[in-house]
């Protein structure tokens, strides 16, 4: 594979995927007229000669450790990491999805927008059902 592919496959930019070649032994293989090119193979046994990579360290808030209340600084933190808006709940749910959130079959999803009375949107090919129509069924 030649340079740039061989780089983007380790997931380096192409100066380093050099560097870790020279470093590691691996030698590009010369077809023609200056253009190197790499065996998959041996790249794939220069990853697999690398050390692992250290696991990422985690900075504890000094009140958690302390057993005192976490400061604004770190709660605003750790919403930052976490995501503080939370889980989003979908606007619209596929036909199943829609089974699994409301606990109806997928057949009587089906027999209900026959029927008319579950409202649907249709989206090129996908069936999608909007959650306020599943609230309104649920709730009548």
């Amino acid at each position: 594979m030649p340079l740039e592919m061989a780089a983007r496959y380790v997931s380096l930019d192409e100066a380093s995927f050099l560097s870790l070649c020279r470093v590691n032994a691996v030698a590009a293989v010369e077809p023609a007229k200056g253009a190197y090119r790499w065996r998959r193979r041996d790249i794939d046994r220069l990853v697999n000669e690398l050390p692992p990579s250290e696991p990422p360290t985690w900075q504890v808030p000094s009140a958690a450790t302390a057993g005192g209340a976490l400061s604004d600084a770190d709660v605003a933190r750790i919403a930052a990491r976490v995501g503080a808006a939370g889980p989003q709940t979908p606007q619209a749910y596929s036909v199943k999805d829609a089974a699994a959130v409301s606990g109806i079959g997928r057949s009587t999803l089906y027999k209900l927008m026959k029927d008319g009375r579950l409202t649907v949107v249709r989206v090129g090919s996908r069936t999608l059902i909007p959650r306020q129509a599943i609230e309104a069924l649920l709730s009548s």
